[in-house]
């Protein structure tokens, strides 16, 4: 009983030698500066996205059936698509993505992302289910 009461108070003690330090969350202003301080240019995505104008047509993946969106493509990576649309949707919506020119199915994405721009569209930031190949892309930037 002795030794496991000596073995407590040495790791109690060594604890109180070895403080580890806890983590505090970053106050607004070094958060503020640490996002002015990007270098330009910086990207936080994995992927390269490219520009693109095409028009393709969406729908939400739902129990009802409706009938596709015209939606225009503004940019496009491997790993997700930026959509014009006229109207918000929330993220988490599933879609399926239209794109004949590489696929005779509809591509599954998910919206990531909203943002209301100044002629009062929205740009949703969308996710695909699986990473397109390097010639998907390329098709699709080229067409």
């Amino acid at each position: 009983m002795r030794q496991r009461l000596a073995s407590f108070w040495r790791r109690l003690d060594w604890r109180s030698q070895h403080r580890v330090t806890t983590f505090t969350a970053p106050s607004e202003e070094e958060t503020l500066v640490a996002v002015l301080t990007e270098p330009p240019g910086h990207e936080r995505r994995t992927s390269i996205r490219h520009p693109c104008g095409l028009e393709a047509n969406c729908s939400p993946i739902a129990l009802l059936r409706s009938d596709p969106w015209p939606v225009v493509i503004r940019d496009i990576s491997r790993t997700g698509v930026g959509l014009v649309l006229d109207y918000p949707l929330p993220p988490g919506t599933f879609m399926a993505l239209e794109l004949p020119q590489i696929s005779t199915q509809p591509i599954k994405v998910i919206v990531t992302c909203i943002r209301q721009q100044l002629d009062e569209s929205w740009i949703l930031g969308c996710a695909f289910s699986r990473e397109l190949r390097f010639e998907q892309v390329e098709a699709l930037v080229g067409a």
